[in-house]
């Protein structure tokens, strides 16, 4: 259930988001299989979170989430074998995945994982009507079968999660400078060469980079052009599309709280937004030229300048005459086993007249075509 800051319940729209870690991210290593960590919340922590209602035994739990609540949750991914540390960003867009047998005990109360098998995937463990004020215990035991103890590893963490309003979510963005855009392109269309690059590489320079103007979700121009901080293209989506379309609303089973970018899978949390003021004052001179409808795409050079990408015009075709986008007809290819058989159709025999000439021993003769209706 949905509580707005006034406290009236009922249906609405909140965004929980990854804001922070109470334990970071772990690697479990290849052989150690007990694990314990420890975290304290303050009485102020606790208030943040969600009101728990009474359950009628055999019925999911039923909770009341604010604007400015938070929920914290146990979490389990796979790594490499090499993983020695996980950055925030790449864990915020990688998928649960729990170990084949797993005893998880916070603040001595034994909690059971939601497998795949019965969800459809693997869901994070929620943990925040277990925790208290101050100190709190996380166990984990793992039982590894061969595979997970020779090439299959994992990483665990705490998680936090703010749940935010519309509002509050789209401020959190940040605002890229038109300096540093352009900069980004420049680099895009001459990237400085690398001191361990090979002399005798052969590097491709482009003069223009072409930027598609779309939205992903609404097949339209944005309004506000938006891209996560670690993404490496230029392209943009969005800003109140993404966020509204990452709405978690009432009764649902699980959190929707998947941020990956819609165009490179990375990191698109709101807080690590980007909004692109390049492309903002593309928008606002196509706006000022009436020519935002039917805009798709720009061309850009390194120094900024840019150019309307123009369509190909489609081909028009008169009413009942051919299609002439298509060229000519081609021609049937005939086969030996198409062509028509001597007892079907007897061929043409025409003799053409010609001087016969001798020139030394060799005489031309009189030549005859033969050719089939």
């Amino acid at each position: 259930m949905v509580r707005g800051l006034d406290g009236e319940e009922g249906e609405g729209e909140l965004f929980p988001y990854l804001s922070a870690f109470s334990v970071g991210p772990t690697p479990l290593g290849p052989r150690q299989c007990a694990f314990a960590w420890e975290f304290t919340l303050s009485p102020a922590d606790c208030q943040r979170f969600p009101q728990y209602l009474g359950t009628p035994v055999g019925q999911r739990p039923s909770r009341i989430v604010r604007d400015g609540s938070q929920i914290y949750r146990l979490r389990c991914v796979r790594v490499s074998p090499s993983t020695t540390a996980v950055s925030p960003s790449a864990w915020s867009v990688a998928d649960a995945v729990w170990p084949s047998l797993a005893y998880i005990f916070v603040n001595g109360a034994e909690l059971s994982v939601r497998r795949k098998l019965y969800f459809g995937k693997d869901l994070p463990l929620e943990i925040t009507r277990h925790l208290r004020p101050g100190t709190n215990t996380v166990t984990l035991h793992l039982i590894r079968n061969a595979t997970e103890s020779k090439d299959q590893f994992y990483a665990a963490a705490v998680e936090v999660l703010d749940i935010t309003s519309f509002t509050r979510a789209i401020k959190l963005a940040s605002v890229l400078p038109t300096a540093q855009c352009r900069e980004r392109i420049r680099q895009r269309l001459h990237p400085t060469p690398r001191d361990d690059d090979d002399d005798d590489d052969v590097s491709i320079v482009s003069e223009e980079l072409t930027v598609s103007l779309v939205d992903p979700f609404t097949a339209r121009i944005f309004d506000r052009p938006v891209r996560g901080q670690r993404c490496a293209h230029q392209e943009c989506f969005d800003h109140e599309t993404w966020i509204r379309t990452r709405a978690a609303k009432s009764d649902r089973q699980a959190l929707k709280d998947d941020w990956k970018c819609p165009i490179c899978g990375r990191d698109a949390r709101p807080q690590n937004l980007v909004i692109d003021s390049f492309l903002c004052e593309v928008r606002n001179t196509l706006v000022a030229a009436n020519r935002l409808d039917g805009a798709r795409a720009i061309q850009v050079k390194a120094d900024g300048s840019w150019v309307l990408k123009e369509e190909a015009a489609t081909p028009q075709h008169t009413a009942g005459g051919p299609d002439v986008s298509r060229g000519p007809p081609k021609r049937k290819s005939i086969s030996s086993d198409d062509r028509p058989s001597s007892s079907t159709q007897r061929p043409k025999i025409e003799h053409v007249r010609s001087q016969t000439r001798t020139t030394g021993d060799v005489r031309s003769s009189s030549a005859e075509v033969i050719s089939l209706d």
